[in-house]
């Protein structure tokens, strides 16, 4: 019959339509009890292999830059056909969430998930947790948080981890912004010991 993870393809394609159509995934439940369907919303987000059962969770976190077009005030300059515009810079914060196998390759049953938003850092953050505990990850192996040095990240991922009941999570500044930062104090080492220092650098990446 087609059966994954005890689901007919029929109900998985009414729920990922109701899920795709609908304003929300708890509307989207509603929708699918009127006709006779109960899902509830863990069901609707997820599938059998979206589960940290035993993987290794990593969750990064950047900022991006866009433009947003916002209508200038007042009235149209005259023989303009259209109204002028500012586009101020603006910094959405990107959220990509994998997992991988113990011995650090990919998950090829899981696509990763990926976010952003335009809101302040605690937003982010509720919107990392809701993602998490969709993922169980209490189950999972470790969880591994990965960011630039900004300290608005790093003081509340242990919160975050301790919320969720995580045993065992890491925190790893992304590979970029830490050579960034290394370059510069290389520079002021003796050159010998530098060049030993930057091939280091290179190894590890």
């Amino acid at each position: 019959m087609g059966f994954v993870d005890r689901i007919s393809p029929q109900l998985a394609s009414v729920a990922c339509q109701a899920a795709l159509l609908c304003p929300s995934f708890e509307i989207a439940g509603q929708t699918l009890r009127h006709h006779g369907v109960e899902l509830g919303v863990s069901a609707i987000t997820l599938n059998g292999t979206d589960r940290s059962d035993g993987r290794v969770v990593l969750v990064c976190i950047d900022g991006g830059r866009l433009r947003e077009r916002k209508a200038k005030r007042g009235r149209r300059v005259a023989g303009l056909k259209r109204q002028g515009y500012h586009t101020d810079w603006r910094e959405p914060t990107q959220i990509v969430i994998q997992f991988f196998n113990a011995d650090g390759s990919k998950c090829d049953d899981f696509l990763p998930i990926y976010d952003a938003t335009m809101g302040d850092i605690d937003q982010v953050f509720t919107l990392i947790e809701k993602y998490l505990r969709q993922l169980d990850v209490t189950k999972a192996e470790n969880v591994v948080f990965c960011a630039d040095g900004a300290r608005r990240y790093w003081t509340r991922t242990d919160p975050l981890a301790k919320k969720l009941w995580i045993a065992v999570h890491f925190e790893v500044i992304d590979y970029t912004h830490a050579k960034q930062n290394l370059a510069p104090i290389i520079e002021k080492l003796p050159k010998s010991m530098a060049s030993r220092q930057i091939e280091k650098i290179r190894f590890v990446r």
